[in-house]
C-alpha cells in the first residue's frame, strides 16, 4: 500500500538536536506534494480544489492552507496501515475506507468516527496548523505501529462555501469569521514525561485574522536603515506576496504580537543578508550613535569587583596549593526543595552563588528568596536575580545563553573569584565541592568543556538543514523563522559546539562580556550565533576559540551524564514542545544507575540530571556521597596509617633537598586533613587521546595531606600541605612512535550475574592492588597519533616500541601482533608466561574520533587476563614485548621504568610514589 514514504525524510543528528525535513512523497504510485508548494496567492479557475497531504507522526508539524478567498469545506482522511503489522480490529471501520467529513457533517451532528477527529476542528477555515500525533487525535487507532495519514482537504470559494450548507443551526457569522481566519491547534505533550494518556489531551485554539498574517512585508532596502537594522544589509527583501508564502505557518503559530514582530525582523534581516550580518532592530540599542547590541544580547555593565587578588594569587610559587575560588550560576525554573538542597550541598561563605529564575516563575522566584534568608547567612554571597534581569529559558533558546551572561555579570560584581561553574536545577554534586576547588587549583586561567567539535570545519561539504535555519525563540518556543547561506567560513569565524555546562575562567568571562574588547568577527556574527541551532551549545565554546583566550581551551569535564536520550517513550523525537525541530538530551538517572553514581564519584565532582523528587534513592546516594560517605568507603582502603606513612616520606624528602625549608620543624605530630581528587586533565599529554575519549582506566589521582609538625621539644608547630601524586600502579602511556599508546592493568573485580567476576574498568583512587589473588585484567590501546608533537619529550620505555608491521589504516588491516605477556616477582622470578595475538581489522577496530565526518578506524582496545596462581603480597611487575626475544619492549633493570607494577604492599606503595 505504501510506496517509499520514507524516501523524502532527512535526519539530521548534531550536540543536542535532530531535523527531520520532509519532501514530496511517494504514496500509492503517486507524488504527494510538499505542503509547502500549496500556496495562498494563487488563482484557481474552478470554485472548488482539492489538497492532498501526507501527515506523518516522524514529522508532526503539518499544516493545510486554502487559496485566498477559499475555505476548508471537507476533510477526508485514511489511517495507512502496512497489514503485515497491524490488523484493525473488527467494527474500526476507519481503517478499512476513507472517512469523509464536511462542514454539513458538523452542524448536523453527524460525524462518523475517524482515525483523527480532531483534523474536523479545521473545517471553515482559511487554513489550519497544528502537530499531529496520538496525543492531537486523542486516541491511539494502531498501537504500536508509526501512523501516516493520507489526508484530502477540499477548499470551496468563499460564496460556494455558504451555498453548499444546508441547515444552519449557528449563527451564520460564526462561520462567516472562520473563512477568515487560520486556526493552530497546539497542545503540551505529556508523554516525554512517561504520561500515556491521549484521550485527556487538552487541544487549544489560538484564532488568527487572515489579513493580519498575509499582509505581513519587510521594509524595501532603502528604508530598512530608517526602521532601525543595521550592519551589513545589502540586498533586497522578497515582495509581500512571496514574504507571506514563506513566513506565514510560523507567524499563524504566534499569539504574542511583539513576539510576531520579532520573528519578522529576523526573517527580514536574513533576506537583506543571509550570513546574519544585518542585525534586527530589536537587538541593536539605538540610544548610542554607534551599533551597540541591546539588552537582548548582552547584559548592561555593573561595577566589578577588582581582580588584582585574583591576578596577585597567580605569582605565588605554590598557588597550586592554594584551592581555586569559585562562583556558581544556578539556572532553575522549579522544585525548590531540589534546588535548596542543592544549594547547601555546594554552599561555603568563601564562594558566591547566582541564581537565575525563569522569568514565567514568579512563585518559585519568591519561595526561593524567602527560603534563602531564613537561612540567616552571615556572607551576603548569595544572589537571587531580579525578575527585570530574567529571561524565559526555554530549550535551545538564546535566552538560556543569555540568562548565563547575566549570571556572570553578577558574580563579576560580587567578588573575587577564579573559575565561574553552571549548574542546573536537576543537578547534584557527588564530592565535596571543597574536593573541586582543590582539584581546579593548578588550572587557573583555563577554561574546560567536557567536548568539543569544530562545526563548520569543512563548509563546503555542509548539508545538514538544521545548520541552515535560522531561528527565533518567543513565547518559550524556538521557532524555524528562515534559512541562511549556510555556516560562516572558518576562515571568517570558528564555529564549535559542545555542551554548555563547563568551568569558565574569570579572564575568558569578562572577555565575553565587553562588546568592545571582543573580536571584531565574533561581535560581527552575533545575530547568527544567536538564531543558529542551539545557542547554548556553539556560542560560549566559539566565543573561547574565536578569542586571545583560545589557548586556555581544554577538553576536561567535571561531571558525569548518563547516556544521551532523544526518545520518548513512544519512541518519537524529544522537545517537541519547545522547538521547530526534535532534541535530545541526558537521560534521568534511575535507580539501577546507582552502582554507576558510585563509581563516577572517583571521577566527576556533579552529576546530571536526577529526578527533583526530594527522597528520590538517587539523590539520596549523590547526597550521601558528599556528606563524607565517598570519604568513608575510600578510608577502608587507604587508612590512616598509610596517609601518616605518606606524611612522614614528604617530611624526609622536603628535608633532604631543602633543609631551610622546615628547619627545625621535623617531628610529624598529626593529620590535619585528606583530600583525594581525579586531575581534570591527564598529567602527561601522552594520554590525552584516550582521556578524551572518556575511557574511565585512564583517570589518574593527587592526594592532598595537611598536616602539622612540631621542632624536636614540641615548642613550636606548623601546618604544612603537601600535593603527593602517585603512579597507582595501573595506568601508563606512552609517547613513543609505537602503537601501543596506553596500558591499564588490575587485580580488582567486579561481580558480575551467575556469580562471575570480571576486571574492574575504571582506575581507583588506590595506589595498590588486592593480595592473594590469580588475575591480572590488562587493556591495551593501540592507535595512531596524529598530533606528532603531543608527547614529544615524554617518550617513556626502552627497548623496540610495539608496532603493527604493514598497517595500512584507509585498509583496515595488518599483520597479526604476537605478543608475550609475563608476570614477574620482585626477586626477579617470572611467575607465569603466555602468549597473546592482536589483529588489527574491521571486526577489532574503532574510530579513535567519531565525532569528525568520515572518521577513520585508527584504534584498537585489546582486553585479555594472565591467569598465574595467587600472588602474594609484594611488588610484581607485567612485562609485554614481541615474541622476539632482541625486540624487548621494556626492560626489567629498573624498576622506576617499569610498564606496570602490581603494589601490593603500602611500603612498595610509598618506594613508587612521586612527591610534588
Amino acid at each position: 500500500m505504501v510506496q517509499g514514504v520514507l524516501f523524502g525524510i532527512v535526519l539530521c543528528v548534531g550536540f543536542g538536536w535532530i531535523v527531520l525535513s520532509v519532501t514530496s512523497l511517494e504514496f500509492e504510485n503517486r507524488t504527494i506534494p510538499d505542503p509547502s508548494s500549496y500556496l495562498y496567492y494563487s488563482n484557481p479557475r474552478t470554485s472548488s480544489i482539492q489538497r492532498e497531504y501526507l501527515i506523518l507522526e516522524i514529522h508532526p508539524r503539518t499544516f493545510f492552507l486554502c487559496p485566498k478567498h477559499f475555505s476548508i469545506y471537507a476533510i477526508s482522511q485514511k489511517l495507512v496501515l502496512s497489514q503485515k503489522l497491524y490488523q484493525l480490529p473488527a467494527g474500526e471501520q476507519w481503517g478499512e475506507k476513507t472517512q469523509n467529513v464536511t462542514v454539513n457533517d458538523v452542524l448536523s451532528n453527524s460525524v462518523n468516527p475517524t482515525a483523527c477527529p480532531t483534523l474536523n476542528e479545521c473545517l471553515g477555515y482559511q487554513g489550519c496548523l497544528f502537530k499531529f500525533g496520538n496525543e492531537f487525535c486523542q486516541q491511539d487507532p494502531a498501537a504500536s505501529v508509526r501512523k501516516v495519514l493520507n489526508v484530502n482537504i477540499t477548499c470551496l470559494y468563499d460564496e460556494s462555501f455558504f451555498s453548499q450548507i444546508t441547515d444552519w443551526k449557528v449563527e451564520q457569522a460564526e462561520w462567516h469569521e472562520r473563512t477568515k481566519q487560520l486556526l493552530s491547534l497546539y497542545y503540551k505533550s505529556r508523554v516525554e514525561h512517561g504520561i500515556r494518556d491521549y484521550a485527556r489531551t487538552v487541544i487549544n485554539k489560538l484564532v488568527l485574522q487572515e489579513d493580519d498574517i498575509f499582509s505581513f512585508s519587510c521594509p524595501k532596502l532603502g528604508e530598512a536603515q530608517e526602521k532601525g537594522y543595521m550592519g551589513e544589509c545589502g540586498s533586497e527583501a522578497p515582495d509581500a506576496e512571496k514574504t507571506s508564502e514563506m513566513l506565514w505557518n510560523v507567524l499563524g503559530r504566534v499569539s504574542n504580537a511583539q513576539c510576531r514582530e520579532e520573528i519578522q525582523q529576523v526573517f527580514c534581516a536574513y533576506k537583506y543578508n543571509s550570513r546574519g550580518a544585518c542585525f534586527p532592530p530589536f537587538l541593536i540599542d539605538h540610544k548610542e550613535k554607534k551599533k551597540k547590541l541591546s539588552f537582548r544580547s548582552l547584559p548592561a555593565h555593573g561595577v566589578w569587583v577588582n581582580k588584582e587578588i585574583h591576578q596577585k594569587l597567580l605569582t605565588y610559587s605554590n598557588h597550586h596549593l592554594i584551592p581555586a575560588r569559585l562562583g556558581f550560576v544556578l539556572l532553575i525554573h522549579q522544585d525548590i526543595p531540589a534546588v535548596m538542597e542543592l544549594l547547601q550541598l555546594i554552599y561555603r561563605p568563601y564562594y558566591f552563588y547566582v541564581i537565575h529564575v525563569d522569568v514565567r516563575a514568579t512563585n518559585v522566584r519568591e519561595e526561593l528568596e524567602t527560603k534563602i534568608n531564613m537561612l540567616a547567612l552571615q556572607s551576603n554571597n548569595i544572589r537571587v536575580l531580579p525578575k527585570d534581569r530574567s529571561f524565559l529559558t526555554s530549550w535551545a533558546s538564546y535566552d538560556i545563553v543569555r540568562a548565563q551572561l547575566e549570571g556572570f555579570e553578577e558574580l563579576l560584581r560580587m567578588g573575587t573569584w577564579d573559575f565561574a561553574i553552571n549548574l542546573s536545577g536537576a543537578d547534584l554534586p557527588l564530592r565535596d565541592v571543597d574536593d573541586l576547588a582543590a582539584a581546579l587549583a593548578q588550572y587557573r586561567g583555563l577554561t574546560f568543556f567536557p567536548f568539543y567539535s569544530w562545526r563548520n570545519q569543512n563548509t563546503n561539504n555542509n548539508t545538514k538543514p538544521l545548520l541552515e535555519s535560522a531561528l527565533h525563540a518567543c513565547e518559550g518556543y524556538v521557532y524555524n523563522v528562515s534559512y541562511m547561506a549556510g555556516e560562516p567560513l572558518s576562515e571568517n569565524l570558528l564555529v564549535f559546539s559542545s555542551s554548555q555546562w563547563g568551568v569558565f575562567s574569570r579572564n575568558f568571562v569578562q572577555y565575553l562580556l565587553q562588546e568592545e574588547e571582543r573580536s571584531e568577527q565574533f561581535n560581527k556574527h552575533q545575530f547568527y550565533l544567536q538564531t543558529s541551532p542551539v545557542p547554548d551549545e556553539s556560542y560560549l565554546v566559539t566565543a573561547l576559540v574565536n578569542s586571545p583566550f583560545n589557548k586556555t581551551l581544554r577538553m576536561g569535564g567535571i561531571r558525569h551524564f548518563k547516556r544521551f536520550s532523544n526518545t520518548d517513550i513512544d519512541n518519537l523525537c524529544r522537545h517537541r514542545n519547545d522547538a521547530d525541530f526534535c532534541g535530545q538530551g541526558p537521560a534521568v538517572f534511575e535507580d539501577q544507575d546507582i552502582e554507576e553514581l558510585h563509581i563516577a564519584a572517583h571521577r566527576a565532582f556533579f552529576a546530571r540530571k536526577f529526578y527533583t523528587s526530594f527522597y528520590h534513592k538517587t539523590r539520596m546516594v549523590a547526597v550521601k556521597l558528599v556528606h563524607q560517605e565517598y570519604y568513608s568507603i575510600l578510608n577502608h582502603f587507604i587508612d590512616s596509617s598509610i596517609i601518616r606513612k605518606l606524611a612522614e616520606v614528604v617530611i624526609q624528602k622536603v628535608m633532604k633537598e631543602n633543609s631551610t625549608t622546615l628547619g627545625q620543624f621535623v617531628v610529624l605530630q598529626d593529620i590535619l586533613n585528606f583530600r583525594v581528587f581525579p586531575f581534570i586533565l591527564p598529567p602527561s599529554s601522552c594520554c590525552l587521546l584516550p582521556h578524551q575519549r572518556g575511557f574511565r582506566n585512564t583517570v589518574q589521582y593527587k592526594y592532598w595531606i595537611d598536616f602539622q609538625v612540631a621542632n624536636n621539644d614540641f615548642s613550636d608547630t606548623q601546618a604544612i600541605r603537601a600535593s603527593v601524586t602517585s603512579s597507582f600502579g595501573v595506568t601508563k602511556c606512552f609517547g613513543d612512535t609505537g602503537h601501543l599508546k596506553f596500558l591499564f592493568a588490575t587485580t580488582w573485580t567486579r561481580d558480575i550475574p551467575g556469580d562471575g567476576k570480571l576486571g574492574l574498568d575504571v582506575s581507583l583512587p588506590v595506589p595498590f592492588g588486592p593480595a592473594y589473588v590469580s588475575v591480572v585484567w590488562i587493556q591495551l590501546y593501540f592507535y595512531i597519533e596524529e598530533d606528532k608533537d603531543r608527547c614529544e619529550g615524554e617518550a617513556s620505555i626502552q627497548g623496540t616500541p610495539l608496532l603493527f608491521d604493514d598497517l595500512n589504516i584507509a585498509d583496515v588491516q595488518a599483520k597479526p601482533l604476537h605478543l608475550t605477556l609475563e608476570l614477574i616477582r620482585s626477586d626477579g622470578y617470572v611467575k607465569c608466561s603466555q602468549d597473546r595475538v592482536v589483529e588489527w581489522n574491521n571486526s577489532t577496530t574503532v574510530a579513535s574520533n567519531p565525532e569528525v565526518e568520515n572518521p577513520k578506524f585508527d584504534m584498537l582496545i585489546f582486553s585479555t587476563q594472565l591467569h598465574c596462581g595467587l600472588m602474594e603480597p609484594g611488588f610484581w611487575t607485567l612485562r609485554v614485548f614481541k615474541v622476539y626475544p632482541q625486540k624487548l619492549f621494556l626492560s626489567c633493570g629498573n624498576w622506576r621504568l617499569l610498564l606496570f607494577s602490581l603494589c601490593l604492599t603500602f611500603m612498595e606503595t610509598l618506594l613508587r610514589t612521586k612527591i610534588l
